[in-house]
């Protein structure tokens, strides 16, 4: 079976849409959600029985398919560690136009409306972040930015 590496996404907390490599290929596996209009199904060409379709942002493309051969990302299962066991400050290097920002979710939506976000459901990274703060650590983000301003 071959192993799929994560490229990234447009969406937050694990929602599709997202790209990976096939790994020891020049294939990429794009998830989306499953495009079901009659009409639209209706337009595409020489379509095989096994084949199926997914709708992703013109952005994700754009944003993460790769453009050249780049060397391997770290998983951050191996890396994970490293938020629980620092001992002052854990910075994020922020890089990216948007970061992982779904525009199109509800989420979203609340967020800009100026809803309190920070209720949301728990993950993972949330209560790390909790456990941590707790005892006097810090997370910051350093974020270089693009010129005009994006949103998110």
């Amino acid at each position: 079976m071959a192993r799929l590496r994560f490229l990234g996404t447009t969406s937050d907390d694990g929602d599709c849409p997202t790209l990976y490599e096939v790994a020891g290929s020049t294939d990429i596996l794009v998830q989306g959600d499953r495009v079901t209009d009659p009409e639209q199904l209706a337009q595409l060409r020489d379509v095989k029985d096994s084949e199926t379709f997914v709708l992703v942002p013109r952005e994700l493309l754009v944003r993460f398919s790769p453009r050249a051969t780049a060397p391997g990302m770290v998983p951050f299962s191996e890396i994970a560690s490293l938020f629980r066991e620092f001992k002052h400050t854990a910075f994020r290097l922020e890089t990216r136009r948007g970061y992982a920002s779904d525009r199109n979710g509800p989420k979203w939506g609340r967020w800009k409306s100026g809803a309190d976000i920070s209720a949301e459901p728990d993950n993972a990274w949330r209560e790390n972040v909790r456990a941590q703060t707790a005892e006097g650590k810090r997370f910051e983000r350093v974020r270089l930015v693009d010129q005009p301003l994006t949103e998110g």
